[in-house]
């Protein structure tokens, strides 16, 4: 009979008693397993709900920043388009060419004039903490020379 014994499993010489409390650990085990499991994808979902929130609210601030300076863009360049200096420019016009290249050069002026009053035409991407970079695109005003001292 003692080799009997000797070939049953081990689970099968574990008592009553035994067997009902490795069952409660083992219930025990997969209950928290299943809570843990479901705390984590919990909280998981509301982080990332949490991180897109913030991601469109980003966004929707970027876009303002970029459009603002778009917006002013597109009304100025509505508003030359709409120039009577413009319609006269074209070639079918019956302008002399000499009046139409002045046309040009002050229409140039006037639009220089207001590239160089406008820095918001010439920004660039905004960096990491989401201010905006200067470029050196801008037009640069050249300061008067002054005249050389004698003496």
């Amino acid at each position: 009979m003692a080799r009997w014994d000797q070939n049953r499993s081990p689970f099968t010489r574990i008592g009553f008693r035994g067997r009902l409390i490795l069952l409660g650990l083992l219930a025990s085990l997969l209950a928290a397993l299943m809570v843990g499991t479901i705390g984590y994808r919990a909280t998981d979902h509301a982080a990332r709900d949490g991180a897109s929130a913030l991601l469109a609210a980003e966004a929707r601030l970027n876009a303002e920043r970029v459009m603002a300076p778009l917006d002013t863009m597109r009304t100025e360049t509505e508003i030359f388009a709409r120039l009577p200096i413009v319609g006269r420019m074209a070639p079918g016009s019956g302008l002399p060419e000499a009046q139409r290249e002045d046309l040009k050069h002050r229409l140039a002026l006037v639009f220089s004039t207001l590239l160089s009053e406008r820095p918001a035409y010439f920004r660039g991407p905004p960096d990491h903490a989401g201010r905006w970079r200067a470029r050196d695109r801008a037009p640069r005003r050249r300061p008067g020379r002054r005249a050389a001292r004698c003496g």
